[in-house]
């Protein structure tokens, strides 16, 4: 008996010992095999494909720059982008607008878990009890209830005439839906009320904030917080693209957005930035924010997919931790593998958000896909493992900009063939008397309950006026109000010519 349990110890030891191995083993970082000149012809290629004018890439590890580069233009005239080249970052913004506030959390001057209105005593909601409610936490991790793009609904159409302070005032008109602190609804109006909140505390403004207590001490010396800043440092040229294809064209710079979106920066910054995170909050010997809050903002806060979390400013998955950016002439991403301590930076001035909002598709986070491959000496695949063969994810972005154009072809086509047949239609009445009830039916719905809903839905289900849209998504915008505009115009004519003919018929007794 007693030489059994010898024998059952020295398993058990054994184990132990392997279990250790091996947690080892599986912890160990995997080493990257990265061949630049690959990845140069990868970025290329697929910047030829999708039809982008200018990207910035860096590649982090370990707090340390590895590789950086610019590629293609910055604006019509053929200059060339660098990695000091800025761009605009859009919702990346919400990083540092999370990073300030942990900053003032560790100086005592903010609590995660007090009320909004603490610190902002105009905030009100139309819902009174989401106003004595919504706390710092709550917005940080888009658990506010703010229903989502609650912003546009209130704000102007040019941004930069509008304070942060002001945009936060009028979205206390803002509607809620969803349990607070537990329905997560991703919006830029958390970020704005959270800038406000900068201001009130630190007593400067978000831009003077950021500058002296992030950018200085990063010496992220092409980063921006104004056009003009931006556009003396050789700001990229943002490309809208128009039926797919990029068309360069400057936007308003929206001051009001800028804790949520409007924030400019470089990947050369960037990479700064992410090895500042990747450090544990220490650049160069400087801490920039404590690393338990720093680990607080990674943290699972809340839940976005069973597969996915946020925490503060950053998109958590059992191994990543990453944030995009998308503006109609920009797009930005940075993700952190967080076993390999490995991070990807990209910056391009153009965006495919008319394909994003038509088939939920886009080329940004195949592109990444691939770069992350080629460092790991694997092929860049051109599709995610199990992308079904409907999904248009699984194909190259000039697929969806094939149907895209297409579908707008063919839709231009019926609305003129419809406006040069409106002279038939009248005649074309005489012709089916046992079917007028089906025409009037026909005709309602095709002239005026469906663009009629189209025209009142969209705006209700984005929170976008329609001058935001096609502001915004010009193409799509244009060619769906034109569409609607078209078929009620036509179905007037047609109801007129109907109701003719229906006289016609009773005054002739047939």
């Amino acid at each position: 008996m007693r030489t059994s349990r010898i024998r059952i110890y020295r398993l058990l030891c054994l184990f132990l010992i392997y279990a250790v191995m091996l947690h080892d083993i599986v912890g160990a970082q995997r080493s990257i095999k990265p061949d630049f000149d690959i990845l140069d012809s990868y970025v290329e290629k697929e910047m030829s494909a999708c039809r982008i004018p200018g990207f910035a890439l860096a590649v982090i590890q370990n707090g340390q720059l590895l590789y950086t580069k610019g590629y293609g233009k910055a604006d019509p005239s053929g200059r060339e982008v660098t990695p000091d080249t800025p761009f605009h970052i859009a919702s990346l913004s919400k990083s540092f607008t999370a990073l300030a506030i942990m900053q003032l959390v560790d100086r005592n001057l903010v609590e995660l878990d007090q009320k909004v209105s603490a610190y902002l005593p105009y905030f009100t909601l139309q819902d009174p009890s989401s106003t004595q409610s919504i706390t710092i936490r709550q917005l940080l991790n888009h658990t506010s209830t703010l229903v989502e793009n609650a912003e546009f609904a209130v704000a102007s159409l040019r941004g930069d005439d509008t304070s942060i302070q002001e945009l936060a005032r009028r979205l206390s008109s803002s509607r809620t839906s969803g349990v607070l602190g537990e329905t997560f609804q991703y919006n830029n109006a958390n970020y704005i009320i959270l800038g406000a909140i900068i201001e009130a505390v630190a007593g400067m403004s978000y831009q003077e904030y950021i500058m002296h207590n992030i950018f200085e001490p990063l010496e992220m010396h092409h980063s921006h917080l104004s056009l003009e800043s931006a556009l003396k440092d050789g700001l990229a040229a943002g490309y809208r693209t128009i039926f797919g294809f990029p068309v360069a064209v400057q936007l308003p710079f929206r001051t009001d957005f800028l804790p949520a979106y409007s924030v400019i920066s470089s990947a050369a910054d960037l990479s700064i930035y992410v090895g500042m995170l990747q450090n544990g909050g220490v650049h160069q010997g400087i801490r920039i924010v404590s690393a338990e809050n720093l680990k607080m903002m990674f943290s699972l806060s809340s839940s976005v997919t069973p597969w996915e979390w946020y925490g503060f400013g950053w998109f958590l998955t059992s191994g990543s931790i990453f944030h995009g950016g998308e503006l109609t002439n920009y797009q930005s991403k940075i993700k952190m593998l967080t076993d390999d301590n490995l991070a990807v930076v990209m910056l391009c001035n153009t965006s495919s958000s008319t394909a994003g909002t038509l088939f939920n598709v886009g080329y940004r986070d195949r592109i990444e896909g691939g770069i992350f491959n080629i460092l790991y000496g694997l092929a860049p695949d051109h599709y995610p493992p199990g992308v079904g063969v409907f999904n248009l994810n699984r194909y190259p972005i000039k697929v969806s900009y094939t149907i895209y154009a297409a579908l707008s072809i063919y839709i231009v086509y019926r609305l003129a063939m419809e406006i040069i047949r409106l002279n038939q239609y009248q005649r074309s009445l005489s012709q089916r008397k046992r079917r007028l009830r089906k025409s009037i039916v026909s005709l309602i719905f095709w002239h005026f309950t469906l663009p009629v809903g189209v025209l009142l839905l969209v705006p209700l289900s984005t929170s976008a006026s329609w001058s935001f849209i096609i502001f915004y998504i010009p193409d799509l915008g244009i060619l769906a109000m034109t569409s609607c505009l078209a078929l009620l115009a036509s179905g007037i004519f047609k109801i007129v010519a109907f109701t003719r003919h229906v006289r016609n018929i009773n005054a002739n007794g047939t």
